[in-house]
């Protein structure tokens, strides 16, 4: 079993912090039982992708005492293709909010 570990930047943490966005890891090859450790997953050899929960077209809405803030969404090369049986990928997903 290989293994994407995730870490998540949120650019105002002001607003929120890192443990207010989830996130999923499709894979097709998943491994039952395995849906991660803190933020390490583990992985079967084949494609995979990470995705934030809740995103849509490449934002997400998160609401806050006075305003809900949208934040764009962007992810490093990690967070998408294959993974090998020799492999450890690390991904970064990146919420940067839009001011209106």
């Amino acid at each position: 079993m290989r293994f994407v570990t995730i870490s998540k930047e949120p650019a105002d943490p002001s607003r929120h912090d890192s443990g207010d966005f989830n996130y999923e890891v499709i894979s097709e090859n998943p491994v039952p039982g395995s849906p991660g450790r803190g933020n390490t997953f583990g992985l079967l050899p084949g494609q995979y992708f990470v995705h934030e929960i809740g995103e849509s077209g490449g934002t997400v809405t998160k609401p806050t005492p006075e305003v809900s803030v949208v934040y764009e969404v962007t992810y490093s090369e990690g967070c998408s293709g294959t993974i090998s049986a020799v492999e450890t990928k690390a991904c970064t997903v990146t919420n940067t909010a839009i001011e209106p």
